[in-house]
């Protein structure tokens, strides 16, 4: 146990009409380009491919504040990315995107795992 509680298990959830459940999928890690922009700066002169190939990933991955609620929903991480996360020409907030949350962890970011999850009530 984490000190978080008891885990809680979908099965667990009380399903009724007046009681809808949402799962919000959304990696709102803070900074993390700035992050890798760091990590990519301090790399070591042998590895000037892969950092010039990283420095592409993120400028074609960029993220914007100018978002909407994923699916008209009433949770946002307050950005996205605006490639992966784009819905008819306007980026969802649902905040890191997988292409940026690959390239964290290569760098050293520890994966998400299931304490990471959250279990948010609309």
């Amino acid at each position: 146990m984490t000190g978080r509680g008891p885990k809680m298990r979908l099965a667990d959830i009380a399903r009724g009409p007046k009681a809808p459940v949402t799962i919000a999928e959304l990696d709102a890690t803070p900074g993390l380009h700035e992050w890798i922009e760091q990590q990519i700066a301090s790399a070591p002169a042998a590895d000037a491919r892969w950092s010039r190939a990283a420095r592409k990933i993120l400028a074609s991955h960029p993220y914007t504040t100018s978002v909407i609620n994923p699916q008209y929903g009433r949770h946002t991480a307050g950005f996205g990315c605006e490639t992966c996360h784009d819905w008819d020409g306007v980026p969802e907030g649902r905040g890191n995107c997988d292409t940026v949350l690959a390239l964290a962890e290569a760098y050293g970011l520890d994966p998400a795992d299931e304490t990471d999850v959250e279990v948010v009530r609309d």
